[in-house]
């Protein structure tokens, strides 16, 4: 988070601020033992519910304002951050495979699988660069947990966006939402000039089916259960289960597993969007 001081000067603020619904009460608590200490902006954060006794929360990329100055810098993805909600504890976690470069404003979400494993989607983003030069970020990557491995879809960058969203739809499917158009470059092309052209997906929509790693032509409403992918498969074939953790407690938090057919199987979902669709 940031703070704008009087003097426009923008400057980090630490914490982790949450909120509980059940009691209404908001709580700002100190964020240590990771790289960024609290101090992270337009990156994204994950619930994982099917890892250690309360689910677990992994943050990744953005970028970071260091206290004091007026520089910040891309964070890396060869490292996440995940917070055990049960403990208010947070570890720093390495990362291995095809990993993303950094990015910010990019969008996540993530399905549990079939295997047993839990798969984050990154897309997209930017590095603050408009133009010619973002169409590299036009990219899709999934972390697979409990390996902390990173994945790659093998695809050519034709349209990056940044500002979007994405959301899980079932089946390991994932609908991205809207964003602006990266590519564009004009006088006013921050606030103004990215709005203004016509989004390359129909109706700003596009369906990213993790059990493929491709973009498909459309939600397939029965695909109720999410297979690996065969590249992640494989990956699980021939290596470790766990990554190699820095954290002993890590190890533990994610020794404690929760896949049942309610947090893997989507049929409630897409029972619910098929509603929708009917309407």
């Amino acid at each position: 988070m940031s703070q704008i001081l009087d003097n426009g000067t923008e400057v980090p603020v630490s914490g982790l601020l949450k909120y509980n619904f059940a009691t209404k009460v908001a709580t700002n608590s100190t964020v240590s033992g990771i790289s960024t200490s609290g101090y992270l902006q337009r990156g994204q954060m994950q619930y994982v519910p099917n890892f250690g006794p309360d689910g677990v929360i992994v943050a990744a990329g953005g970028h970071q304002l260091q206290k004091g100055s007026t520089e910040d810098y891309l964070l890396s993805f060869n490292s996440v951050q995940v917070f055990d909600p049960a403990t208010d504890t947070w570890y720093e976690q390495t990362t291995t495979g095809n990993i993303p470069e950094g990015r910010k404003e990019y969008c996540m979400t993530g399905a549990a699988s079939s295997n047993k494993t839990y798969e984050i989607l990154v897309y997209a983003g930017w590095d603050g660069n408009l133009g010619s030069r973002s169409i590299p970020w036009d990219e899709a990557y999934v972390l697979s947990l409990p390996s902390f491995h990173w994945f790659k879809a093998d695809y050519q960058a034709l349209r990056p966006r940044h500002g979007l969203t994405c959301e899980h739809i079932g089946g390991g499917q994932a609908l991205t939402i809207g964003g602006v158009d990266t590519t564009q470059n004009g006088p006013t092309s921050l606030y103004d000039d990215v709005f203004n052209t016509r989004d390359t997906h129909d109706q700003g929509l596009a369906v990213f089916d993790m059990s493929s790693l491709s973009f498909r032509t459309g939600y397939a409403s029965n695909q109720t259960v999410y297979n690996l992918a065969t590249d992640v498969q494989n990956y699980y074939n021939d290596h470790d289960r766990m990554a190699d953790f820095a954290y002993t407690g890590l190890r533990e938090l994610f020794a404690v597993e929760n896949f049942t057919a309610a947090a893997t199987d989507d049929t409630g979902l897409r029972l619910r969007i098929n509603k929708l669709e009917q309407c």
